[in-house]
């Protein structure tokens, strides 16, 4: 980042990388780990099949369930074997969120159904349940900053949140939210049979067991972080009095209320030196409205580094572009990763996700384009190229980004190896990410397996 001023963030610049420091992610209650496991098995996606939901209640209940695991399991890790870790508390997380397009709400309503959906719960909020529900993280909070974008992959979303660390300076940490399925494709005002499928009620849909390529119920949250861009709070969280205090109860619990601010100690040592500062120092900045306290910052400090996540190459396609066109410029995003100077290591690696049609036309695009780009590099073989429709069980829709992300995430933890992601399901163009292993210190910094499943 650029050089800054003590207690102040630094300016705006580009991020080279971001490091993933959570991964919430449901497809049909099978959380992340578990899915990695299956898919480097190569087994059935309906391995432990659930039983179907039987009605559309029973499916909004569910959702609320997976989504609020989803949501645990992005903001909690295990710092050591037995513990449990959590994000920063009383800091209203910056977070972006893709839904699936809506196929009968008008512009209006949609607007009005998208405010009550980014709602807390005390202000009627529909599904998080994050402080008064099962994800049990009654000191937590969301800060939507923008609506939901309602899209078919989240390749708007993914490129929005890039561009956010690049473009704001004081953005150390994002919460990237997609979630696809029944409960929220009824919610955006009914349903459609997808083109290819057999029509058929979804009253009927919930009533049997999924079919291979059906539509999967998927929640999905990730955390990504910038470190450097906390550093600021550091300084400041030296000053600052905790807000926490303990209660005793007279059953013998006892318990402690939210960190926060809670008061500002003028005077504090860093580094050998003494500093100086007063209440009126601290300008609050549109993702910082409260310095941090020492308690929140190392909150913020032990968030683990699950994979870091290059800056994304972008593959555009014209509406006239021919598909030699197409692959030429699917080869030069593809190129522009694998060339990167921070991959020391070849890519092992290639978790995509692309539309499906008589031809396969976008699968043969990859095909041919990474034929070109890496052609001895095998990333398509059975075992290391991974397509998502298939090894997860069917349409991911607008979570199709996160799933690629978080699946490749745990991927690259669990084996210490970099990994590709590719998204082909925007006819606009393809999106094309490079993660890396972390460091051999930053593994050091916590458990074998530190990701909440």
């Amino acid at each position: 980042m650029t050089r800054r001023y003590r207690y102040q963030p630094a300016a705006a610049s580009p991020a080279r990388f971001l490091h993933v420091s959570g991964v919430g992610l449901r497809v049909d209650h099978v959380p992340a780990g578990p899915l990695w496991d299956r898919v480097q098995r190569r087994a059935s996606p309906d391995e432990q099949e659930p039983t179907p939901p039987g009605s559309l209640d029973k499916c909004r209940e569910m959702a609320g369930l997976f989504r609020s695991a989803a949501l645990r399991a992005a903001l909690t890790h295990r710092p050591r074997n037995d513990e449990r870790g959590r994000f920063v508390e009383n800091y209203p997380l910056p977070t972006k969120m893709a839904l699936p397009p809506s196929t009968q709400t008008d512009r209006a309503a949609l607007a009005e159904w998208s405010t009550t959906y980014q709602s807390s719960e005390r202000t009627g909020g529909v599904p998080w349940q994050l402080q008064n529900g099962p994800a049990g993280m009654a000191f937590h909070q969301l800060g939507f900053k923008t609506r939901p974008s309602f899209e078919v992959a989240g390749v708007d979303l993914w490129r929005s949140a890039c561009n956010a660390f690049d473009t704001q300076g004081d953005l150390n940490s994002l919460l990237v939210w997609a979630e696809d399925g029944y409960a929220v494709r009824a919610e955006l005002g009914g349903w459609e049979n997808p083109k290819g499928q057999r029509s058929e009620s979804l009253e009927d849909i919930l009533a049997r067991p999924k079919r291979p390529g059906q539509l999967r119920d998927i929640f999905s949250g990730l955390l990504l972080t910038r470190p450097e861009a906390a550093e600021w709070l550091r300084e400041w969280s030296l000053h600052v009095r905790d807000a926490s205090q303990e209660s005793r109860f007279p059953n013998g619990v006892v318990g402690r209320g939210p960190h926060g601010f809670g008061g500002l100690h003028t005077e504090a040592y860093d580094g050998g030196m003494n500093y100086r500062v007063s209440r009126g120092d601290f300008k609050p900045t549109p993702n910082v409205p409260s310095p941090w306290s020492r308690a929140q910052y190392e909150q913020y400090a032990q968030m683990p580094t699950l994979a870091l996540l290059l800056k994304p190459s972008v593959a555009s396609f014209g509406a006239d572009m021919s598909e030699d066109q197409r692959a030429r410029a699917l080869e030069a995003a593809l190129k522009s990763t694998l060339e990167d100077s921070l991959l020391e290591r070849p890519l092992k690696r290639v978790f995509y996700s692309a539309t499906s049609d008589r031809d396969d036309t976008a699968a043969a695009l990859l095909a041919r384009s990474m034929a070109k780009a890496a052609p001895q590099s095998g990333l398509l073989d059975p075992g290391r190229g991974f397509r998502l429709e298939q090894c997860l069980g069917g349409e991911l829709g607008a979570a199709s980004m996160n799933a690629a992300i978080g699946l490749a995430s745990i991927a690259v933890w669990e084996t210490n190896e970099p990994a590709l992601v590719v998204n082909l399901r925007d006819p606009r163009g393809a999106l094309v990410f490079g993660l890396l292993p972390p460091s051999a210190e930053q593994r050091a910094r916590t458990s074998a397996r530190p990701y909440v499943i």
